[in-house]
């Protein structure tokens, strides 16, 4: 299913996909990288795939709620192991996608009093 997705997002919105494949790995940038991750996201409804929430494409990548793709292989130091296909990505809630890689902001924050000096 995701290589006929594959096939099938070769045209979105009247724009040609273009899609640099090198050493078995698929790589898009800029606008094409904007239609896939637009793709993604109808393909998986909306959706976290961890959490099943809904997500927005629109809403800033802060937010819990916005849409992250995430490469399930991982993207390598500078990029070297990306890549950018339905098989390696799927759609993470912002949370999620925090939580995956470690980063800070997954950590809710504890409410801290300071006390006064005596």
């Amino acid at each position: 299913m995701a290589r006929e997705a594959e096939s099938a997002a070769g045209e979105i919105e009247g724009s040609t996909v273009s899609i640099k494949v090198r050493a078995g790995r698929t790589k898009r940038d800029g606008k094409d990288y904007t239609i896939f991750r637009r793709e993604l996201w109808r393909l998986q409804y909306g959706n976290c795939v961890t959490c099943g929430k809904p997500t927005s494409l629109e809403a800033d990548l802060e937010m819990d709620w916005s849409f992250h793709v995430d490469h399930k292989a991982g993207r390598g130091l500078g990029g070297s192991k990306r890549d950018d296909s339905f098989d390696d990505c799927e759609g993470l809630c912002g949370l999620h996608h925090r939580v995956k890689h470690g980063q800070q902001s997954a950590v809710p924050s504890k409410l801290q009093w300071s006390r006064s000096n005596r």
